[in-house]
């Protein structure tokens, strides 16, 4: 069996300077565990803060988008509207010039018409052909284009 050694006793100066070294490390071992804490609450408070404010961002940035999405959907929903009025404006307008050409063709051809029975004149190089006119020639309608004739191409010249 060993051997039990017996340690010389302590002095009352040792001892108390022993005593006081093993508190002050007790001490100085709960202060930096004290600061650990202090540490890891701050740590949990900043976290928490953060969360806080991450959520309260987000609801804010949801709550915005919310907001854009319906002016955007109103924005959408009047724009439909006012293409929906241009389109029917512009309906309307061909329409009207539809019927307004269809007049002015209804128009022509009741002119036309109308031309024929006074005499048909075509040119043929320096002289007019009246073509069913009043007899012996002389209606007005071939007067008029005579003298028209006359102001386009001058008198015949013969060589």
């Amino acid at each position: 069996m060993p051997a039990l050694l017996e340690r010389p006793k302590l002095s009352n100066t040792m001892a108390r300077a022993l005593h006081r070294h093993v508190m002050m490390e007790r001490e100085r071992k709960r202060q930096e565990e004290e600061e650990v804490d202090k540490m890891m609450e701050q740590k949990m408070r900043d976290e928490q803060e953060r969360r806080r404010k991450k959520e309260m961002e987000e609801r804010m940035s949801l709550e915005e988008t919310r907001e854009q999405v319906t002016k955007l959907q109103g924005k959408l929903n009047s724009l439909q509207e006012e293409k929906h009025q241009l389109f029917l404006q512009l309906k309307k307008v061909l329409h009207e010039e539809e019927k307004r050409r269809r007049k002015e063709q209804s128009d022509m051809t009741t002119l036309t018409s109308t031309a024929y029975p006074q005499g048909m004149v075509m040119h043929t190089g320096a002289h007019l052909i009246n073509m069913q006119g009043s007899p012996g020639g002389h209606s007005r309608h071939s007067t008029i284009m005579a003298d028209r004739a006359k102001q386009m191409f001058g008198p015949p010249v013969i060589a």
